[in-house]
């Protein structure tokens, strides 16, 4: 009986259950944020995603190096301008309510391709789990750090001529 998916509780309660929800409350907003920021990325513009970047945002790398804002923002812009997106897909897998907001482990999976040093066509498909700490800055969900967690998979090869 106290299953959200039991059809037997009014729609009413159900929504005051999300509403209070530590973890549902956020999720629907934060699937609206990553709808925006992959539809940006797919028209090769970074900026929804990089305006929400907090000020002391900071990546860490698979290799476990730190990175700042300043260099995301300038690598992320410079892949924008090198790959071009085909597909994109942002799925949330998991929210974890912390202490500055929530923590979101996120499978990003990806079709692009680019131009090598020698010229030739490569598609790039990436699969893989990050882990994101969004915060609620000024009313609006906010990316504080992102962690990459796992690759799942990484293939390039080459586009055959007359194929794209």
């Amino acid at each position: 009986m106290s299953s959200r998916r039991s059809f037997a509780i009014p729609a009413l309660l159900l929504a005051a259950c999300a509403a209070t929800s530590p973890t549902r409350g956020p999720e629907a907003q934060l699937e609206r944020e990553y709808a925006e920021i992959v539809a940006g990325f797919l028209r090769g513009d970074p900026e929804p995603w990089i305006s929400r970047l907090t000020p002391e945002f900071t990546l860490k790398l698979f290799s476990g190096s730190d990175r700042s804002r300043e260099w995301v923002v300038e690598y992320v812009r410079n892949n924008a301008r090198v790959f071009t997106i085909d597909t994109l897909s942002m799925s949330i897998l998991e929210i974890t309510p912390v202490e500055t907001g929530v923590v979101v482990r996120v499978r990003q999976t990806s079709s692009r391709h680019f131009r090598d040093e020698a010229g030739q066509l490569q598609k790039l498909d990436v699969d893989a789990i990050q882990l994101e700490e969004w915060t609620r800055l000024e009313g609006r969900w906010m990316l504080r750090h992102v962690t990459e967690s796992e690759v799942i998979q990484v293939k390039t090869e080459p586009v055959p001529a007359g194929t794209r």
